[in-house]
């Protein structure tokens, strides 16, 4: 099977994801999917709906003594019999299927995108597993305030990770773009909070209990609470003396948020992927200028769904800064960050996201693709490389 597989992506496009099941491969492209299952001591190679909700044609079935060329050779004519059919013909793959939510999968939707997204979501959760105690601040203050903070945002992504779909099914797009700003604040905050510990100390001691006791005061609560905070403030101060005094000298609480996410990624990306999608969360009037319609006498027209290129586009987005928060993850825990395995996994989603970004490469810059195609290792004149 292993040898059927290696010449299937060795032949596969740029535009085909594969995603390793518990009997077999699953190859998804954005009108087909196709599985390889091991059954027995016999291959089954069966086309299925883009949304795997059912089969198309007859399985096709392989013994062991059948050469992997011949296996391969099966996947392969089922996905690119899909990829020469004209949009037209696929009105009948893209019926509904139910998602766990009961809503029908709304079509439209990639389906190699929600794939990536699940293997994110299972990643995530098996990093948590492999988490063993956590670094006491008795032993490394800086270190043990970072895992915790990380942790923090995990519990965060959990909630996030899992609407971007769901909105998606039942056409909340703008939902979809905010959750994907969220997504990129909990990356952004964990990737800083990791690559600056102490800085992470300082946030969440001192400037902590000033804000907890701010908090109280303009909350108009009891003078005991208010005392007792200001006490614990104080002595928070006297035991982070040190840190304390760093968060001066480089002026801390001054820090821009843009700072920290440039420190990550780029100006432009900071633009895309958080100020503007920040519009709809603060309800600055820039976002009426995607939402509305405005015709010649002044009425306005909603804009409810985003084209499903957008929408993709989004949910590729959102799955980008999924990836970046587990290798945040990752380096907070000295076990994982040693781990192979880990790095393994990321290393094979990250690659898989780096694919959706070429087929949905709209408002992305030139020079980025440009980069994206030689990291992957693909030729710039590749025919497949815009599916």
């Amino acid at each position: 099977m292993n040898d059927a597989v290696a010449l299937v992506r060795k032949a596969l496009p740029v535009a085909v994801v594969d995603a390793p099941g518990e009997n077999g491969i699953l190859w998804c492209s954005p009108s087909a999917s196709v599985v390889l299952e091991e059954q027995q001591s016999r291959l089954l190679v069966q086309a299925l709906s883009p949304q795997l909700d059912a089969a198309i044609g007859s399985p096709a079935p392989f013994s062991a003594s059948d050469l992997p060329a011949e296996v391969a050779s099966a996947i392969i004519l089922r996905l690119a019999g899909e990829w020469q059919k004209p949009p037209t013909v696929q009105a009948v793959s893209k019926q509904s299927a139910r998602g766990t939510c009961g809503a029908d999968t709304r079509a439209g939707l990639d389906t190699g995108i929600l794939v990536t997204q699940k293997r994110v979501e299972e990643t995530h959760y098996w990093l948590r597993d492999q988490v063993g105690p956590l670094i006491s601040p008795d032993d490394d203050p800086a270190a043990a305030m970072v895992q915790r903070y990380i942790f923090y945002l995990s519990t965060l992504v959990d909630t996030a990770q899992s609407s971007t779909a769901c909105l998606a099914v039942h056409r909340l797009d703008r939902g979809v773009t905010m959750i994907q700003r969220t997504l990129a604040e909990y990356a952004v905050r964990a990737r800083f909070a990791v690559s600056h510990p102490d800085h992470t100390l300082w946030r969440l001691t001192i400037a902590e209990a000033l804000d907890f006791e701010k908090r109280l005061k303009d909350g108009g609560a009891d003078s005991r609470s208010i005392a007792a905070a200001e006490a614990a403030r104080i002595q928070t101060e006297a035991r982070f003396a040190a840190v304390g005094e760093l968060a001066k000298k480089a002026r801390w609480k001054d820090l821009q948020f843009k700072t920290m996410f440039e420190y990550v990624a780029s100006a432009d990306q900071h633009a895309s992927l958080y100020r503007w999608p920040s519009a709809f969360i603060h309800a600055d009037p820039a976002g009426m200028r995607e939402l509305f319609q405005w015709d010649a006498h002044g009425s306005t027209v909603v804009v409810p769904d985003l084209s499903d290129e957008d929408i993709n586009t989004d949910l590729v987005d959102a799955t980008l800064m999924l990836v970046e928060f587990l290798r945040a993850f990752r380096d907070a825990f000295p076990g994982l960050h040693q781990s192979e395995e880990a790095a393994s996994r990321i290393s094979e989603l990250d690659r898989e996201n780096r694919v959706h970004t070429l087929r949905f490469p709209k408002d992305r810059p030139a020079i980025y693709l440009e980069q994206v195609r030689s990291e992957l290792g693909l030729a710039q004149s590749s025919p497949h490389n815009n599916l």
